[in-house]
């Protein structure tokens, strides 16, 4: 029989089955652990009665009777409780670590808590930065905290560069990595290398394609309604230089018709009829000085002067 440890991680807890002593009862599973912040220790842990999650079963630390490996055993049954009054339950977890000196290092995201009393050992925080992203997490003791708010908590300036990494957590990654590794044949590892170098390739490619398919119906898309405010306008001002032309043309067709018109002038039978008549001499009162009746009928009609 392995040694129990001392204490317990927070996160280990979520999601494990809860039942009594022969699981004569189940509770169905760890929801969320029970923390009371001003005091950094555990009061108890609460589960989900049914499937919608509105009605809560509430265990506090006394009444566990152990920690298993994969469950909780319990002792006595639950106090009844709804999902509005564990929503006023404190939790220090999701808060950011703030320096005093108004630096953030991080989030906080699990602690650590000893069995028999629920005193809180240290918490776990995400650093901000490299390290955070690779997954790695930074200790914090409890007694470091100076003070908390709704949403930060902080530490001394001073403290900051005490912080230790999470030596259990990085020692298991580690590990863990290196057994996966090892349990693989060199054959095996390289196809799978190789396997996984074509998969990259697939996906880059594809990637590379889509993004250029979206490109081409994004420029597409901006196009067209330029195309379609511009083809209006231009139409119209197309039919209103035609009807324009249109109308010069007219005047101008009209004008060069009133220019090559002749003057009037009498039909020609009566202009015919007057030349076809006999010239008559002028009467006597149109000229006084001169004796009509002494020029000769001939010379009437002859542009010769007769004198």
């Amino acid at each position: 029989m392995s040694e129990r440890p001392e204490y317990i991680r927070q996160s280990t807890l979520l999601h494990q089955p809860v039942a009594n002593r022969g699981a004569t009862r189940t509770f169905g599973t760890v929801e969320s652990v029970w923390m009371h912040p001003p005091a950094h220790r555990v009061l108890g842990f609460i589960c989900a009665a049914d499937a919608i999650g509105e009605k809560k079963w509430a265990f506090n630390l006394a009444q566990v009777d152990d920690f298993e490996e994969t469950e909780v055993i319990v002792k006595s049954p639950p106090a009844e409780t709804n999902a509005g009054q564990v929503r006023f339950l404190e939790t220090l977890l999701g808060r950011e670590l703030w320096s005093d000196a108004g630096n953030r290092l991080g989030v906080l995201s699990d602690y650590i808590f000893q069995r028999d009393n629920g005193s809180i050992h240290e918490y776990l925080f995400r650093p901000d930065g490299l390290r955070g992203w690779t997954g790695s997490l930074m200790r914090l003791p409890s007694e470091r905290i100076v003070r908390f708010g709704r949403t930060r908590v902080w530490i001394a300036a001073q403290d900051v560069s005490t912080l230790l990494p999470d030596e259990a957590g990085l020692e298991y990654k580690v590990s863990q990595a290196v057994q996966d590794v090892r349990s693989l044949p060199v054959q095996a590892m390289a196809q799978q290398a190789k396997d996984q170098w074509q998969t990259l390739q697939q996906k880059a490619a594809q990637q590379v394609q889509t993004i250029a398919a979206q490109a081409t119906d994004r420029a597409k898309s901006l196009a067209d309604p330029l195309i379609t405010e511009g083809a209006e306008p231009t139409q119209r001002l197309v039919q209103e230089g035609r009807s324009l032309w249109r109308n010069v043309r007219s005047r101008l067709q009209d004008l060069s018709a009133d220019l090559t018109a002749e003057p009037d002038s009498p039909p020609k039978q009566q202009q015919q009829d007057k030349r076809s008549q006999p010239r008559q001499p002028p009467s006597a009162a149109s000229d006084p000085e001169i004796d009509w009746h002494q020029i000769p009928p001939e010379d009437l009609d002859d542009d010769t002067p007769w004198i």
